[in-house]
C-alpha cells in the first residue's frame, strides 16, 4: 500500500493559489504563497543567475522581489489562467519584471518591501551546481529545464511522503543514486533482492504519478497536463 490519495478530482492549482495569496484577508493566504514559492523559486533564481548573470546575493534579492511583485493584488487581477500554464505565466512575468527592475522596485517599496519567503539555499545551489546556458539554448528553454528539475525535486519529496520507508529507500538507492546493485541494496535494507525489485517497480510507477500530480498543480485545465509533460520531458518518462 503506497497510501496514494484520490486523484479523481482536479486539485487546487497554482492559479487558485495565486488568487488566494493576493488576498491578505483570505484564510491560508500565506500557505498559498509558500506552495507557489516552493515550486518556483529555484527555477526563478537559476534563471536570474544564469540568464541575467547576477551575483548570488543579487539573485536571491531579485527572487524575493519577484515573488512579492506577482502576489500584488493589482498584478494578480491582470493575470489570466486561460492564456496557458502557470509555468508560462511565471516566465513571461519574470522577463517583464527583470526588464523593469527599477520600476518594479519602486512599486515594491510602496508596498512595504515585505519578505514573503525564506530561501533555503543548500550546497546544491552553489556556484558549482549552477548550469551555464548552453550554446544555442534560449532563455525560455533554460527556464523550462530548471522548472523540470524543480518538478522532479518536488515529486521526489511527494514520493517520500507516500511510500513506506523501505520502498522509498530502494527507489532512492537504485534510481536516484544509480550506482548500486539490487544485492547491495538488499543487504543494506535487510530484505531480499526480489523485494528490492518489487519496491523499485512500484516506486517508479508512483513516481510517475507524483510528477503528474505536481504538473496538475501548474495548469488550470486537465487537458494541459500531457502538453506540459511533453514540453518538460519530451517523449521520455520521468
Amino acid at each position: 500500500d503506497t497510501s496514494v490519495g484520490d486523484r479523481s478530482q482536479f486539485p487546487s492549482t497554482c492559479w487558485s493559489d495565486l488568487s488566494q495569496a493576493a488576498d491578505r484577508r483570505a484564510p491560508g493566504y500565506r500557505e498559498a504563497m509558500n506552495r507557489l514559492a516552493t515550486l518556483y523559486w529555484r527555477p526563478v533564481y537559476r534563471y536570474i543567475r544564469a540568464i541575467w548573470n547576477k551575483p548570488n546575493d543579487d539573485a536571491k534579492d531579485l527572487t524575493q522581489e519577484f515573488f512579492t511583485a506577482i502576489f500584488d493584488p493589482e498584478f494578480v487581477a491582470r493575470s489570466n489562467p486561460e492564456r496557458g500554464s502557470f509555468r508560462a505565466f511565471v516566465i513571461t512575468s519574470l522577463r517583464n519584471f527583470l526588464s523593469n527592475q527599477e520600476q518594479a522596485r519602486k512599486a515594491l517599496k510602496r508596498g512595504g518591501d515585505a519578505r514573503i519567503l525564506s530561501l533555503e539555499f543548500t550546497d546544491g545551489e552553489g556556484e558549482s551546481a549552477l548550469r551555464p546556458i548552453a550554446q544555442g539554448e534560449t532563455p525560455e528553454a533554460y527556464f523550462d529545464h530548471a522548472w523540470a528539475q524543480s518538478v522532479l525535486e518536488e515529486a521526489t519529496e511527494l514520493l517520500r511522503q507516500r511510500l513506506r520507508p523501505a520502498m522509498f529507500e530502494a527507489f532512492r538507492l537504485y534510481c536516484l543514486e544509480g550506482d548500486q546493485s539490487y544485492r547491495s541494496i538488499a543487504e543494506q535494507l535487510r530484505i531480499s533482492t526480489k523485494d528490492v525489485d518489487n519496491h523499485v517497480y512500484s516506486a517508479r510507477k508512483e513516481f510517475r504519478n507524483a510528477v503528474t500530480d505536481v504538473i496538475r498543480q501548474s495548469v488550470s485545465d486537465p487537458a494541459q497536463v500531457t502538453e506540459e509533460l511533453q514540453r518538460l520531458f519530451g517523449g521520455a518518462t520521468p
